[in-house]
């Protein structure tokens, strides 16, 4: 007999499966992947087939569908389909109240997208140097001696009545709706005097209203995936 197991319990690297409401297929540059974005009570994931497993994905938003042997990803909510997994859609209720509801900070699970609600309580810095010739961030000059490209992503601790954690965007889009700010405008060449300028601007726009967030936690920091301003 299967064993289901909610968004929040599942665990990186196991193979589960899941009884799930499909909410909107996710763009992907990679033409040979199709990925949907998926939810139950707990917390919502995405599931991600490439080549011939593509051709299980017969539903459409709206429906619950029952995923069997999917493998959960260990780098974010994800659950990818293999030879073995098997997708059926079923007759259940997942009501969208209960998808799109915010969560505490206390109550983010170890594993799944939630959205919370609250405000920034610090920042640690709106920028980040990455290296491609390392794959990583590091220095303005990397110490492979490369220069590093400029990244517009912002990090801090967010807050709400239960607690504080960590929290980094993701992506230069992200915090461009953060901010209301465009990325490349920001980074053009400036006086050390006007970044600093600029900088402590972003910084109290930020902490002077409510953000809603929508992410996920990863090593006891809030990934934001996407945002409110």
């Amino acid at each position: 007999m299967t064993t289901f197991v909610s968004i929040a319990d599942a665990k990186p690297k196991k193979e589960i499966s899941v009884k799930v409401k499909v909410i909107g297929k996710v763009q992907s540059a990679d033409q040979n992947v199709l990925k949907y974005r998926v939810s139950d009570e707990s917390a919502i994931a995405e599931i991600m087939a490439w080549g011939n497993e593509k051709e299980r994905f017969k539903f459409k938003k709206g429906d619950v569908i029952e995923v069997t042997n999917a493998v959960v990803s260990e780098k974010s909510p994800l659950f990818v389909f293999t030879k073995k997994t098997e997708v059926s859609v079923i007759k259940r209720y997942i009501p969208d109240e209960k998808i799109y509801s915010v969560k505490f900070i206390a109550q983010i699970p170890a594993f799944g997208y939630v959205y919370i609600d609250g405000f920034v309580s610090r920042t640690f810095g709106i920028y980040e140097y990455y290296c491609k010739r390392c794959m990583k961030f590091g220095k303005e000059i990397c110490s492979c001696g490369n220069f590093s490209e400029k990244i517009f992503k912002i990090a801090g601790i967010f807050s709400d009545s239960t607690g504080d954690i960590l929290w980094t965007t993701n992506d230069e889009q992200v915090a461009e709706k953060i901010t209301n700010r465009n990325a490349d405008d920001l980074k053009v060449k400036r006086t050390k005097d006007k970044e600093s300028e600029n900088e402590r601007e972003i910084i109290k726009g930020i902490m002077n209203h409510e953000h809603k967030f929508f992410g996920y936690k990863s090593d006891k920091k809030f990934i934001v995936v996407d945002a409110e301003y």
